[in-house]
């Protein structure tokens, strides 16, 4: 059997994505380790490197302002709303496009968690105190509250740590959950929630990425890990070296929430690129010029209906006064 040169490369390059992915993922839990390690030594008071606002609230934002619904929680919320509206319309236009499900499958599962992102700032916002610019809800909880809290958290907690395949059971990602969930209520003061929720979160992600089967690990793996999962990442340091020197003066946190639906606003667009490609021969900037050239050539070619109505009006008033019949005219 001959092998051409053009099926090495093909083979080659489908081969090459899944260790594309795996890198991404495996960088992920590289840069979580020193994360981890200089949030421990902020809380021993060893270090003080982070900026003094994200050591006190865990977040990046502007709390104390003239107006509640200025808050920065309050911003992150709005932002994160209409992002949420953003994703699933690039959803709906990809699925009218004829791309692929499983494309769109992170964009749309995504948002979902976007959208339940900016519940829970809209809930630190209500939850501010206006004199200290702080939220207290662990340590406000009564006895009775902080049960309630843990059973719902449960099921959120559950739906971070499970994963569809067998490779992890469902009792496992139960312990999993109740390990983190009970960690979260029941020891950790507030400031360190969102810490917490993102450690554990980017974490189980990269190992359940790295754990998939070698054929689920596609282009949109690839694409997810590179794009989203390691710029969330990167925007934490950003974000908690940088806040009152920088971010905090261009809108704080909003822009780590911002991570998530930009990155995969440049991933529907390299896929939509490439679908282009492979459904008419061109990319997406070809495709946008033959519609924009077919639409311009519409309206200079074809009449309008009235225009041809006024037209032939036109004439028989002409004729009128000339006194020679239309008919005659045309054979003129």
């Amino acid at each position: 059997m001959v092998f051409s040169l053009c099926d090495v490369m093909y083979d080659s390059h489908k081969s090459i994505i899944p260790l594309v992915g795996d890198c991404g993922k495996l960088l992920v839990l590289v840069l979580l380790v020193p994360f981890f390690i200089l949030l421990v030594l902020h809380e021993l008071d060893v270090l003080d490197v982070f900026s003094t606002l994200y050591q006190e609230e865990g977040f990046c934002v502007q709390a104390k302002v003239s107006s509640p619904w200025m808050r920065g929680h309050a911003i992150s919320f709005y932002a994160c709303c209409a992002m949420a509206l953003w994703m699933q319309f690039l959803v709906f236009c990809g699925v009218r496009c004829g791309m692929s499900a499983d494309s769109m499958k992170p964009v749309k599962k995504n948002s979902i968690s976007l959208l339940g992102h900016s519940l829970g700032h809209a809930y630190l916002a209500s939850k501010t105190k206006d004199a200290t610019g702080g939220a207290r809800i662990s340590e406000e909880l009564t006895f009775n509250g902080r049960i309630l809290t843990f059973i719902v958290l449960q099921f959120v907690w559950y739906g971070f740590m499970r994963q569809r395949s067998g490779k992890r059971s469902p009792a496992f990602a139960m312990g999993l959950a109740l390990f983190h969930n009970s960690l979260q209520v029941f020891l950790l003061p507030t400031r360190l929630f969102f810490t917490h929720v993102l450690l554990a979160v980017l974490a189980s992600s990269s190992f359940r990425g790295l754990n998939r089967e070698y054929h689920e690990k596609t282009i949109y793996y690839a694409l997810e890990a590179w794009l989203v999962d390691v710029n969330i990442l990167v925007m934490t340091f950003v974000e908690s070296f940088t806040c009152e020197s920088f971010l905090i003066h261009l809108g704080g946190h909003v822009w780590f929430d911002m991570v998530v639906p930009f990155g995969f606003t440049a991933y529907f667009f390299i896929l939509f690129h490439q679908h282009c490609k492979a459904k008419y021969g061109t990319g997406m900037c070809g495709v946008l010029q033959n519609m924009l050239r077919q639409t311009t050539k519409t309206k200079v070619c074809e009449t309008p209906k009235s225009v041809l109505t006024s037209r032939v009006k036109f004439l028989k008033f002409e004729n009128l006064f000339s006194g020679i019949p239309l008919k005659n005219q045309k054979k003129q």
